[in-house]
């Protein structure tokens, strides 16, 4: 979980200066009521591998492009492994 929010911060200081791209990477759900600041975290749509991933990462230095798809791999990683921790607690405590 902690290395999906460190690549998500790290792809988004990555990007910062191509606001579009940031815009579409990055979720701000509350944008009419509150600043851009703070952390924000890669959309759930980019974890899944059969979707792809917008059309201007292409353009973008070798490690943007690294860091997106390290990010992708955590994100789709993260909720598989909280659920299998929580279902090994569960079988153990039984």
């Amino acid at each position: 979980m902690v290395a999906h929010v460190v690549l998500s911060q790290l792809l988004r200081f990555l990007v910062r200066g191509n606001t579009s791209l940031a815009a579409e990477l990055f979720a701000v759900p509350n944008a009419p009521i509150a600043p851009d600041v703070g952390f924000r975290l890669l959309r759930a749509r980019y974890f899944l591998f059969w979707l792809s991933g917008p059309e201007e990462m292409s353009s973008q230095p070798l490690l943007d492009r690294v860091i997106f798809f390290l990010t992708r791999i955590s994100g789709f990683g993260m909720p598989l492994f909280m659920l299998s921790f929580f279902a090994a607690m569960f079988y153990f405590a039984s």
